[in-house]
């Protein structure tokens, strides 16, 4: 089986290292992600000018590995298109941070899958909660057995896994959340800066305690996104917060 193995953090970031040592048990490993962070950037791609794809040597196990001075959906881009390789599976990630609710709309983390679905490729985006990585490392076999017993790739192409800070819990399925904070611009004498209001603290932590795992599923139909499916949001306060 052939890997692709992305990221929006980096190519020499923790997060990618842990998954991709993990991969290369599953199968043949290529890794293609952004030489600088990139978190943000959702589906975008560069046309307006040239950027620099250099090989590199990680000595994770890796097949073949490559920085892109672009987003994550060029290196997907580039690893099949460029590289002229048909992958039987793409792993983004392992992200520092959730990505939940309207974020993986923003998330450069989730677009790589957006363009694997293109590519009519099978995928996974995984994140953490950001302070430790810990937690998704020791989650990793539990996740995929979830997937490989649950045949979750008949149903749909594209999935976006969030592993929380004390991952003891089973795998749930619920919906996509929404936000829960507000963005704020504030002005300074140099000119605006955007400021992310945590509009729910207390519902925000109690989700953090959760011990449960997430995995969101993403139907995306030809160039559309069509709706979501969750098979498990940690976030649970954005659950709460369209209760009350």
């Amino acid at each position: 089986m052939k890997i692709l193995i992305t990221n929006d953090d980096g190519i020499f970031s923790e997060g990618l290292a842990i998954l991709t040592k993990w991969a290369t048990k599953l199968g043949e490993v290529y890794v293609v992600a952004p030489s600088q962070q990139q978190s943000g950037k959702s589906h975008a791609i560069t046309i307006h000018s040239p950027f620099e794809i250099s090989k590199v040597t990680l000595g994770l196990g890796e097949k073949e590995a490559y920085a892109v001075g672009s987003t994550p959906v060029d290196c997907v881009r580039f690893a099949t298109l460029g590289l002229g390789i048909q992958f039987d599976l793409i792993f983004s990630g392992i992200n520092k941070g959730y990505n939940l609710g309207e974020d993986i709309l923003y998330s450069g983390t989730v677009g790589a899958l957006f363009e694997a679905s293109l590519r009519r490729t099978n995928a996974v985006a995984f994140s953490v909660e950001y302070t430790s990585f810990q937690p998704a490392k020791d989650s990793l076999d539990k996740i995929y057995d979830f997937f490989v017993r649950n045949d979750l790739f008949s149903h749909n192409r594209i999935y976006n896994v969030n592993v929380p800070a004390c991952p003891n819990g089973e795998v749930l399925l619920t919906r996509q959340g929404g936000a829960y904070f507000s963005d704020e611009f504030q002005q300074f004498s140099y000119g605006y800066s955007l400021h992310l209001k945590d509009s729910f603290p207390f519902f925000r932590r109690l989700a953090q305690l959760v011990l449960i795992f997430t995995v969101n599923i993403v139907h995306y139909f030809g160039n559309r996104l069509a709706g979501c499916l969750f098979i498990s949001e940690l976030i649970v306060s954005q659950e709460i917060i369209e209760m009350v």
